[in-house]
């Protein structure tokens, strides 16, 4: 901003000989030198998410939560049940997220094993862990703002021409761009579900509102908080709709629990749209070609 240095110096010494406008001068000019400096912001502070992300509740989800007759009669995996009774006892016994993180975890990278097993899709789902995520050039209180936290869960997924560059890129030592893209957020810590400070519900929405900006063919996300004992599943639909269904566990195992985990990855396993990029202009004028989230001001790091 040497611009604004080189004006502030002009202003300040041509009221030099008034010390009254001086001090007025340069208050405006600190007020605004903060005012021009984006507001960083962690995702815990926000306190309405569904107005700082610009989400409206959807009145006709009803149907979309329904499991279908096939869903219903889809059984569950032996060493699910096993997974699951550890893990009501562990709840039972001792409610400690710290204990009961690791079954989540468990049930996460199990289905996604299976779902790789059987084959049936093309795109390969990734299970990640802690993901750092930031947006950028977003308005927050009539500021510009740069919001950012930690995913505990976050399942992605890239198209299969690219899981086999990724392997070659490995095999020759070259570091390459991550071409995946996040569609599944999870979140722990959450007993009772509240859109406006939903820490989940907010990650859902910078994802959402970045490919947004990007102009992104499918703008949908999914995600799940759980305490342990209550498990809300959540949407967010291309429309900017959000909606969820909230399960309570108990040790007979709730098995609708695991059929929507399992419409969730094949949801995200069906997609169209993996791996996307879009021409923007860097700092030097010339157009490059970026992953589109990036091209929305979202970054995973």
């Amino acid at each position: 901003m040497a611009w604004f240095e080189k004006l502030q110096k002009r202003v300040m010494e041509s009221v030099d000989s008034d010390e009254d406008l001086k001090q007025a001068f340069q208050k405006y000019f600190d007020d605004a030198r903060v005012d021009s400096q984006d507001m960083k912001l962690d995702v815990s502070d926000i306190e309405d998410v569904p107005e700082v992300f610009h989400l409206r509740p959807d009145p006709h989800s009803d149907e979309w939560w329904e499991l279908s007759e096939e869903e219903r009669n889809k059984a569950v995996p032996e060493y699910l049940e096993q997974v699951w009774l550890d893990y009501s006892f562990c709840e039972a016994t001792s409610p400690s997220m710290e204990l009961t993180s690791p079954y989540i975890t468990t049930m996460l990278v199990g289905m996604l094993v299976a779902m790789h097993r059987e084959a049936r899709y093309k795109i390969r789902l990734e299970l990640r862990t802690r993901t750092p995520l930031t947006l950028t050039n977003w308005t927050y209180e009539h500021r510009n703002a740069k919001i950012s936290g930690r995913i505990d869960w976050t399942v992605c997924y890239r198209p299969p021409e690219i899981v086999h560059k990724r392997f070659c890129d490995y095999e020759s030592g070259k570091e390459e761009e991550d071409n995946t893209e996040t569609k599944l957020v999870v979140g722990r810590g959450e007993y009772f579900f509240s859109a406006k400070t939903s820490k989940t519900l907010a990650y859902m929405g910078m994802i959402h509102q970045a490919r947004k900006r990007a102009s992104h063919p499918d703008c949908s996300v999914y995600g799940i908080a759980s305490s342990g004992s209550t498990w809300s599943f959540l949407r967010i639909d291309h429309d900017s709709a959000y909606s969820h269904k909230r399960y309570t566990a108990n040790l007979t195992f709730d098995r609708d629990i695991f059929r929507m985990i399992d419409r969730f990855l094949v949801e995200i396993a069906s997609t169209k749209s993996a791996g996307l990029k879009k021409g923007i202009l860097d700092e030097d004028g010339e157009r490059v070609e970026v992953p589109i989230d990036e091209a929305g001001g979202l970054y995973w790091r």
